[in-house]
């Protein structure tokens, strides 16, 4: 059996009582918040996932997926007539970034 031992520097504040709480230490890097997706790459992405899942026989139809998914057939059928577009304007939109 492997033994595994991890250390990590931690600060404990003593409270009321002799209770001890941890006390969060400032030395740790701040999270890097993740720059947000664009919707149409969102729902391109997703067009992709649904057509999929028709090839795959997980849905029969258009419609099963709007059922499935909560929106209209006509949604639905917005949603997918982006796989018309052209190999390379979708891969355009899906490198999107926001600014």
């Amino acid at each position: 059996m492997t033994q595994l031992t991890i250390v990590k520097a931690v600060t404990f504040v003593r409270e009321a009582r002799g209770r001890k709480r941890l006390e969060p230490r400032s030395a740790d890097p701040a999270p890097v918040k993740a720059e947000p997706i664009p919707r149409l790459a969102q729902l391109l992405a997703l067009a992709h996932r649904f057509d999929q899942m028709l090839l795959t026989g997980e849905v029969h139809s258009y419609a099963d997926l709007a059922r499935l998914y909560g929106v209209t057939r006509a949604r639905m059928t917005q949603i997918m007539k982006l796989l018309d577009l052209p190999r390379r304007r979708q891969e355009e939109i899906l490198s999107l970034r926001t600014r």
